[in-house]
């Protein structure tokens, strides 16, 4: 060990001694100061001083002396040590504790010897007696150092060999013997010094093996335990995680004999939990399945395909349908060794909602009918079923009539639950294989094969327009509209699905231009027409781009001074190829196409901006789309013209139809309060030819009424032509409003509106729509007129 070369006193049995054992003698030499006092050192030092007086030798006084001083060194010393906490605590502190154990203990014997040596060579006897008691009583201390031979052999060494050196030199036969014993006394004394240390280190050795394995021993039973613990809080848990599984659980031997099995299991399968435990068979549990009305299946052969899939130690998942209608998920998988675990999961809500998900995301939420996203999907798939039946499919495309003003005008949920009623007619116009569909607003689908001929088809749009057009009764009221209808057959017009829907809607698109309330056959002359129109579409974005359009202005005249007083800004649009087009050419494709927008705001501040030049009493009227007032931008658009412009807001007129009334009421009449308190005056266009405007006439003062052209052309052949228009009159003025005469194209004309007390007149008869540069020579004759 590192004690042993550092030390260099430590013999070779010790390099092989355990550190504690070595830690343990050293500090037992240093335990017992008071052993110290009966022994060599202090009892020497007197013997020493007193041979000293007695023989008047200052050498024994003087060695007496040292034997003292020595002897006190020792004592501190062991004293010091006693008082350290840990003394010992590295192999270093074991070799210097040790090392100074050694050379304290052989200076003292040192002393001790060079008394006996001094004391023998005096010729007073009683001197040499005491000498040599001295020296074998020191000797004889040595044994407590028995532990470490080379120390007592030192020792030993140092008291003796002086005393039998002095017995020598003084030639005398007895001495000489005495000096002869003196040295086999010397190894006798090693000799049980040997023996000592290796009964002693034995000792120590095997206390401390003992100890050694009993703190193993303590130190394994500690980890024992502590596993013990840990496994019994992993059983704990897994118990508890089995007890509180959403799954049933249960685990197999390679027998297909039950090892365990949650309580869930149990619960999921409706199992007897007295029948179903661990060790019970497979073959039990199928049977005890089949019994419990889960399967109409043989057990034995339900069994027998149960165990061959087991069998082939494969992942397996599937699904089973138990006899209560619930529906679980079986989950195996197999164990390295042989068996297998299988979990069980109730998944009914999970597959109903599914199932339910699926069915929103392919069936339109209102009507319950498929929806545009599924109607390819199926499309596709009766187009399949025609072409390997050799059959003709039909494709019809539906467009309510006159619903948005049912909608506008009666309320959304009315509305909506007019659609429901619609799709129930639809569906018992049809076979339960055929599909009917919503695309969305008052668009529908049917898809119908196997009618065979051309005329089949004809018929079934038929039954469908007549049975559309029936009143129904929604919500209280009693609903009357209708539908118009576009066919595309297949394999004729195509078989591609989105090609035959294309078709089908081109087809729609005639049959609602040409007057609504019928059906129409799709033809190569349709794609055609509706070619022509996404080109003009295109045509009208570029066109808003560039900034084709101009306003042409039509004079509205005081009906007795024929004075102009105001003009009705109407758009045209500079078609680069197609030339100068009028509204009814592009306006509804403005509407649909969503450039309304920005091509009515564009009038409202062009007219503004025109209008600053002309005299202070003539107005501008420009006309507004109902598609206007479904934006907050109105209102803003005008505010932002007349600012930039510095129109007096008085000389602005805004002309709606009662259309713009329709929908959303109660935000319409908020927006045109706000247009008539800037100052704007708002004008009702074309008053008679719909169905509520004299309800209008209550719940909105409008500042102005135009009259439709259609009573002034049928004036002279009608007399209620007549009435009206002087009722018009009559409550207009009632009412506070002005009334302005469309269409006034003979002097005929203008003597009868004059007699029936009309404020203002506007037609051919003064001026065509002028553009501004020809406008001004209108105005300045006006204005010489009325001067």
């Amino acid at each position: 060990m590192g004690i042993s070369s550092e030390s260099g006193f430590t013999a070779d049995a010790h390099e092989a001694t355990d550190e504690k054992v070595l830690r343990a003698h050293v500090d037992s030499l240093f335990r017992q100061p008071a052993t110290l006092i009966p022994g060599g050192e202090f009892t020497g030092a007197a013997a020493a001083c007193f041979a000293g007086m007695i023989a008047g030798s200052t050498a024994l006084l003087l060695c007496g002396a040292l034997i003292l001083v020595s002897g006190a060194i020792r004592w501190g010393v062991q004293i010091y040590y006693q008082r350290q906490e840990a003394p010992l605590a590295s192999e270093a502190d074991v070799a210097s504790w040790m090392r100074a154990y050694s050379i304290l203990s052989w200076t003292s014997s040192g002393m001790v010897g060079l008394f006996g040596w001094l004391g023998t060579l005096t010729d007073i006897t009683g001197v040499q007696l005491l000498a040599a008691c001295v020296v074998l009583a020191a000797t004889a201390t040595t044994g407590r150092s028995g532990a470490e031979p080379r120390l007592v052999l030192g020792q030993c060494a140092l008291l003796l060999f002086p005393l039998a050196a002095a017995w020598l030199v003084m030639q005398d036969t007895v001495f000489a013997v005495l000096a002869l014993l003196a040295i086999a006394y010397f190894a006798l004394q090693f000799r049980i010094a040997r023996s000592i240390h290796d009964l002693t280190f034995g000792s120590l050795a095997a206390a401390a093996r003992t100890t050694a394995l009993v703190e193993r021993l303590e130190q394994k039973n500690n980890q024992l335990e502590e596993q013990d613990a840990l496994l019994r809080a992993q059983t704990l848990r897994f118990d508890a995680a089995l007890s509180n599984m959403a799954q049933g659980l249960a685990m197999f031997d390679a027998d297909l004999r039950m090892l365990v099995c949650n309580k869930r299991y149990i619960e999921v399968y409706g199992f007897d939990p007295d029948v179903i435990k661990p060790g019970v068979t497979l073959r039990d549990i199928t049977e005890h399945f089949i019994n419990r009305g889960n399967s109409n299946a043989d057990p034995e052969v339900y069994y027998e395909r149960q165990r061959m899939q087991l069998t082939r130690n494969e992942p397996l998942v599937f699904s089973r349908q138990l006899g209560d209608g619930r529906t679980i998920e079986v989950n195996y998988r197999p164990m390295q060794g042989g068996g297998y675990v299988v979990t069980t999961e109730d998944v009914t809500v999970q597959r109903q909602a599914n199932d339910r998900i699926a069915h929103m995301a392919s069936h339109d939420p209102l009507t319950d009918l498929i929806n545009r996203a599924e109607l390819p999907q199926r499309l596709g798939k009766a187009l399949s079923d025609a072409e390997s039946s050799g059959g003709e499919l039909a494709v019809l495309c539906l467009d309510l009539d006159r619903f948005k003003g049912v909608n506008d005008s009666l309320g959304h949920p009315t509305g909506d639950a007019l659609l429901q009623a619609v799709a129930g007619r639809l569906r018992k116009l049809v076979r339960p294989r055929d599909t009917v569909a919503r695309l969305g607003g008052d668009e529908f689908v049917c898809i119908v094969g196997g009618l065979e001929t051309r005329d089949n088809v004809a018929k079934l749009a038929a039954r469908v327009i007549e049975a559309l057009t029936r009143p129904f009764e929604v919500n209280g009221h009693n609903v009357q509209i209708g539908c118009s209808i576009g066919v595309a057959m297949a394999p004729h017009d195509g078989l591609d699905p989105d090609q035959l829907l294309r078709h089908a809607d081109v087809a729609l698109y005639r049959a609602k231009s040409e007057g609504r309330g019928r059906f129409v056959f799709f033809g190569p002359d349709m794609e055609r027409v509706m070619r022509e129109r996404r080109e003009l579409e295109a045509d009208l974005r570029a066109g808003v781009g560039r900034g084709e359009f101009e306003l042409h202005y039509q004079p509205l005249v005081k009906v007795g001074t024929r004075e102009v007083v105001g003009c009705e800004a109407l758009m045209r649009w500079a078609h680069p190829t197609r030339g100068l087009m009028m509204p009814q050419d592009f306006i509804p494709l403005a509407e649909e196409c969503g450039l309304i927008g920005p091509l009515g705001d564009w009038a409202i501040r062009h007219a503004c901006n025109v209008a600053t030049q002309w005299p202070d009493h003539i107005k501008i009227a420009v006309n507004v789309s109902p598609l206007q007032f479904r934006s907050d931008a109105l209102l803003h658009t005008v505010v932002s013209a007349l600012a930039q412009s510095g129109l007096d807001p008085v000389r602005l007129e805004l002309e709606i139809t009662e259309a713009v009334l329709l929908r959303d009421s109660e935000e319409t009449l908020a927006t045109l309060n706000k247009l008539r308190d800037l100052g704007v005056r708002i004008v009702m266009d074309d008053f008679g030819t719909g169905y509520s405007s004299l309800s209008y006439l209550r719940v909105f003062p409008f500042d102005k009424i135009k009259i439709d052209r259609s009573f002034v052309r049928d004036d002279a052949g009608r007399g209620d032509c007549h009435a009206i228009i002087e009722a018009v009159t009559n409550l207009a003025t009632g009412l506070g409003m002005t009334t302005t005469v469309e269409g006034i194209e003979s002097e005929e004309q203008m003597s009868a509106v004059l007699d029936r007390g009309c404020t203002e007149a506007q037609g051919y008869l003064f001026s065509h729509p002028l553009p501004i540069e020809e406008l001004r020579g209108v105005l300045g004759q006006s204005d010489r007129r009325a001067a």
